[in-house]
């Protein structure tokens, strides 16, 4: 009789030690991620920016504040910072890297169930010439064709399911490889991490740029490329292009904020940090008296920019646009009692 039953077992032990071998080698390689200071990272995606997407309209009565714009909000700002600041406001990251991200702002400011806060990242370079708009615009499309109104459930849950897996291990990371695990070294993407936290996904990217610094010699690879000093800002040229920015800004910022506003909400543009050869040049080719000061008057949008405030600009940024992610959590409290007044505006008698 175990003559005959020992081909019906031989299957089971084999897949019996098959699966051991697999969770020995997975469970070795999640510990040589730990080991090193990986953290899981989420996979950022069209449906998963969606996700969010449809958060703006608030939970229970609270009120929204979305954080939008480019990268360096969505590595600068911290959700959970802002969470604690403000308990009662429901914080949402929508924040797209290598983009602009206008598009989202005008998808914001046009739909009409919206009434929450806008803190959005922008400098005048991005006011004016953008970034990658088709991305932002393929992430506006994917909702409303996909998200929004025409809701796939089962890609939802694979969606959930594969992030919730994500964030528990580093081995489940799309920047882990076997290159990765065979050279057990620090690489750009895999120091930056999206947090975690409450049993739901912030999309808060931080990047540890003083540890790249320290494990990686050819950390400044990422830093990205100035452009050669051009000649000085010609007066007749200046004088025609802040003319364009103002004729933009009165046409689409200020039209965009008007009917925001008109329904109770708020927009506000922030001015991220920056450092060394990369803020002289936004400086130089776009120079702050005229172009980022006459925003309020001229469009009604409150601004913060981080050079009229000592304690936001006490920072560096390594990399020369983005805030080291040991930074983060300061800049981000900082920043909160900054907005404070326009989360409460009666209270603050705005």
């Amino acid at each position: 009789m175990s003559a005959h039953r020992a081909p019906r077992d031989a299957p089971r032990r084999t897949l019996a030690l098959s699966l051991f071998l697999f969770l020995l080698l997975a469970g070795g390689a999640e510990l040589i991620g730990r080991a090193q200071d990986l953290r899981p990272y989420v996979a950022d995606s069209l449906d998963w920016w969606g996700r969010y997407r449809d958060q703006v309209y608030g939970r229970r009565g609270q009120r929204t504040l979305v954080l939008a714009g480019t990268s360096r909000a969505q590595c600068g700002l911290n959700p959970e910072v802002l969470d604690r600041a403000f308990p009662d406001v429901h914080v949402v990251q929508l924040a797209i890297p290598g983009s602009s991200s206008q598009a989202v702002l005008r998808d914001l400011c046009a739909d009409e169930a919206f009434s929450g806060v806008i803190l959005y990242d922008t400098t005048p370079f991005f006011m004016i010439e953008g970034e990658d708009e088709a991305k932002a615009r393929a992430h506006v499309d994917h909702y409303w064709g996909h998200g929004r109104s025409n809701p796939n459930r089962s890609q939802q849950a694979e969606t959930f399911l594969r992030a919730a897996l994500q964030s528990r291990f580093v081995l489940l990371s799309p920047y882990t490889s076997l290159q990765w695990l065979y050279k057990m070294r620090f690489q750009f993407s895999e120091t930056a991490y999206i947090r975690y936290h409450r049993q739901t996904f912030r999309r808060a990217m931080r990047v540890d740029y003083v540890r790249m610094a320290e494990e990686n010699e050819d950390w400044r690879r990422f830093v990205p490329e100035t452009a050669e000093e051009e000649p000085r800002n010609d007066e007749r040229a200046l004088r025609s292009r802040a003319d364009a920015f103002y004729e933009d800004l009165e046409t689409k910022w200020g039209a965009w904020n008007r009917r925001l506003t008109e329904r109770g909400g708020r927009l506000i543009l922030v001015y991220m940090p920056s450092s060394d050869d990369k803020l002289r040049e936004e400086e130089r080719r776009y120079p702050r008296a005229r172009f980022w000061d006459p925003i309020t008057e001229r469009t009604g949008i409150p601004t913060i920019h981080f050079k009229d405030y000592p304690d936001l600009s006490g920072f560096t940024c390594l990399d020369q646009i983005h805030l080291d992610a040991a930074d983060i959590d300061a800049f981000t409290e900082r920043l909160a009692s900054r907005l404070r007044p326009y989360l409460y505006p009666t209270r603050s008698g705005i």
